[in-house]
C-alpha cells in the first residue's frame, strides 16, 4: 500500500500520536511548494502550514491540546482569551487560568519590545508572519518567540481580537548569537593575524635589507683592507727609497777625502730625498684626516696657470740635474684661469703628481 501511495501524485501524511512521529509523502511536500528536505517530518511542520484562523477548528478535533507550538487569542488591549497547553507551558504557568491573569500590554514583552510595536506591524496588512520579539516568562526571565497572527474584526471592521501561533526560538537565537560572537572573535583574530603577518613581512624585509647592508659593508671592508694593504706597501716603498738615499749619502759624506763638488752633489741628493720623504708623510697625514673627516678645506680664488708655474719653479732645478726638461703648456687664457678651490691642496696635488712622475724616470 505504501508503495502505491508513494507512486501517486496525491499527497498523504501519517501521524503516530503516541510516538509523536509524523510522515509527509514527497507529493504532499511538493503540493505546498517544498522540496523533500525542506519540510521536516515533525508535527510542527504541518501546524505552521495552517492559517491561524483555521487552527481552532482543527484543534477542536483534539489537535489543539497536543500542538507543540503555542496557540493564542488576545484582545487588542492585551487580555488573553485563549491559550493552548503548549503556550501555557512555554510561558512558565501551570494553567490557563493562571496565565489569563496576565495582561500582554503591560507585562507581556521583554525590555526591548512592546505591545505597541506588535500592533503597528500587524495593522499594516492585517496579519504578520514570523514576527520576532521577546516575551516575559512567569519567573521574570525572557524568551525569544516567532509568531504568525491575524486580526479578526467585527462587521464594522473594528478589531475584536488577534489570534495566532507562537514558536519558542530562544535556543536558535542563542545559537545565532554564539555564532555571531564566534565570528566576531574569529574576525578580530584574523585582523590580528593579518597585522602580525604584515609586521613579520616588514621585519623580513628589514632583515633582508640588513643582510644586504652587512654584505655590502663586508665587501667594502674587505676592499678597504686590500687598499690599506696596497697603500702600506706603496708607502713602505715610498719611504724606504728616500730614507735609503739619506742614510747612504750621509755615510758617504763622513768620508774625509771627498771633493767639494761631490759633497755638494750628495748634499743636494739628501736634501731632495728629505723633501720627498716629507711629501710622503704629508700624504699619509692627509689620508688619515680624510678617513676621520678632519681634513679642512679652505675655498678661495686661485689662478690655475700661476699654480702650475709655481710647481714648475720648484722642480725645474732638480729636473735639470737629471737631464729632464719640464715643459708647460697653458690651455686657459688668463680671464678663464681663475677657479674656486683650496690653493694649498691644489699645490700639494700638482706637486705630488709631478714628483711621482719624476721619480719614475719620466
Amino acid at each position: 500500500m505504501s508503495d502505491i501511495l508513494e507512486s501517486t501524485l496525491s499527497g498523504y501524511w501519517d501521524w503516530n500520536i503516541p510516538a509523536n512521529v509524523e510522515y509527509f509523502s514527497p507529493a504532499f511536500k511538493k503540493m505546498f511548494g517544498y522540496e523533500y528536505h525542506e519540510l521536516p517530518n515533525v508535527p510542527e511542520s504541518w501546524q505552521k502550514l495552517i492559517f491561524p484562523e483555521d487552527l481552532p477548528g482543527v484543534f477542536d478535533r483534539g489537535l489543539y491540546e497536543n500542538a507543540t507550538v503555542g496557540i493564542y487569542r488576545t484582545t487588542p488591549d492585551g487580555e488573553v482569551l485563549l491559550a493552548n497547553p503548549a503556550l501555557v507551558k512555554m510561558l512558565g504557568y501551570n494553567s490557563f487560568d493562571d496565565l489569563k491573569k496576565r495582561n500582554l500590554s503591560t507585562e507581556g514583552y521583554g525590555p526591548d519590545y512592546s505591545r505597541d510595536s506588535f500592533k503597528k506591524e500587524i495593522a499594516k496588512s492585517g496579519k504578520i508572519h514570523k514576527f520576532e520579539s521577546t516575551w516575559k516568562v512567569k519567573d521574570g526571565s525572557t524568551i525569544y518567540i516567532s509568531e504568525s497572527a491575524r486580526i479578526v474584526c467585527d462587521n464594522e471592521g473594528k478589531p475584536v481580537f488577534y489570534e495566532g501561533i507562537v514558536e519558542d526560538i530562544t535556543e536558535r537565537k542563542k545559537a545565532d548569537e554564539a555564532i555571531r560572537q564566534s565570528e566576531m572573535i574569529l574576525k578580530r583574530k584574523n585582523e590580528q593575524y593579518i597585522t602580525l603577518n604584515s609586521k613579520l613581512l616588514e621585519s623580513n624585509k628589514m632583515i633582508v635589507q640588513i643582510n644586504m647592508d652587512l654584505m655590502s659593508a663586508r665587501e667594502k671592508a674587505e676592499e678597504s683592507d686590500k687598499l690599506k694593504t696596497a697603500f702600506l706597501a706603496n708607502m713602505s716603498h715610498e719611504i724606504r727609497t728616500p730614507m735609503n738615499a739619506i742614510i747612504g749619502f750621509s755615510e758617504i759624506l763622513l768620508k774625509p777625502d771627498l771633493s767639494n763638488e761631490k759633497q755638494d752633489e750628495f748634499t743636494r741628493i739628501i736634501n731632495t730625498s728629505c723633501h720627498q720623504l716629507l711629501s710622503v708623510v704629508n700624504d699619509m697625514i692627509d689620508i688619515a684626516r680624510i678617513e676621520t673627516g678632519q681634513l679642512d678645506i679652505h675655498m678661495g680664488k686661485t689662478n690655475i696657470n700661476e699654480a702650475i708655474t709655481r710647481v714648475q719653479d720648484i722642480f725645474i732645478t732638480q729636473a735639470a740635474q737629471q737631464n729632464v726638461t719640464i715643459k708647460v703648456s697653458f690651455q686657459l687664457i688668463e680671464e678663464k684661469a681663475e677657479i674656486e678651490t683650496d690653493t694649498v691642496k691644489l699645490n700639494q696635488i700638482l706637486t705630488n703628481l709631478l714628483s711621482k712622475r719624476r721619480y719614475r724616470g719620466n
